[in-house]
């Protein structure tokens, strides 16, 4: 993802959270929700690389040559399995922090730390939510490019 649109997210999250904090008081139940969506993702993200790993465009894949964001040589194969690889750890450590967050507010001793500890909860769903919609239009690729090989 782009550094600096990622940047101007936690800027901004943090800004508004600052300046309006009765609007992102965090429950219990909303938290619980927000694992349960992180871990569909999660299934999602390993369905999709259980689909790319059957699927014979994966050959093509791994043949054509590019350049990465660094210039370094790679292939398109790495590209896509490096993408899946950070979005399954963004997801994770996301499932961390918020069962993190929930032990933090059940604990009535820590309850004036949680709030400035849940600053991160909106930036991390907004990345999950982009990483997710990023792995789903290359699924799609994926699956159009192997309809068109097995034609």
């Amino acid at each position: 993802m782009n550094k600096f649109f990622l940047l101007f997210l936690y800027i901004a999250s943090f800004s508004l959270q600052y300046l309006f904090p009765q609007l992102f008081l965090f429950n219990m139940e909303f938290l619980n929700s927000l694992i349960s969506v992180l871990s569909i993702f999660f299934g999602f993200y390993i369905v999709g690389l259980s689909i790319f790993v059957v699927s014979k465009f994966v050959n093509t894949l791994y043949l054509k040559e590019v350049k990465d964001s660094k210039g370094f040589k790679t292939t398109n194969l790495h590209i896509l399995l490096n993408f899946y690889k950070n979005g399954l750890v963004l997801n994770l450590l996301s499932i961390f922090y918020f069962l993190l967050l929930i032990f933090v507010i059940s604990n009535k001793n820590l309850i004036s730390f949680s709030f400035y500890f849940s600053y991160l909860t909106i930036p991390l769903m907004f990345q999950n939510f982009l990483y997710s919609y990023k792995s789903l239009n290359q699924l799609i690729k994926i699956v159009i490019q192997n309809a068109k090989i097995e034609k």
